[in-house]
């Protein structure tokens, strides 16, 4: 899906990505934050968010699964990773 704005020059591309996050543990577990980044291949960070998963709680051997919409510059070759955010509880 492409989006333009009439004033702007720039063309923006809207990529939706899926996935979950699987519990391959025997115990229930809370479900760290993800952070979701792409890049170009030569590493310069074209959009950057984090997320959280809809269920506070993943069952053992269960997944959650994600969704999450990103704008980037449609010329773009864009590499995209997902990795697990550890914030502390407590300051």
């Amino acid at each position: 899906m492409l989006l333009t704005c009439p004033q702007c020059v720039t063309i923006f591309r809207v990529d939706r990505l899926r996935g979950a996050l699987r519990n391959v543990g025997s115990w229930s577990g809370h479900p760290a934050p993800l952070r979701v980044r792409v890049t170009r291949p030569d590493g310069m960070i074209l959009n950057e968010t984090a997320i959280r998963l809809d269920d506070w709680i993943i069952a053992a051997n269960q997944q959650s699964p994600f969704f999450v919409q990103l704008d980037i510059d449609s010329s773009a070759k864009a590499e995209v990773s997902v990795t697990p955010i550890s914030w502390p509880i407590f300051d």
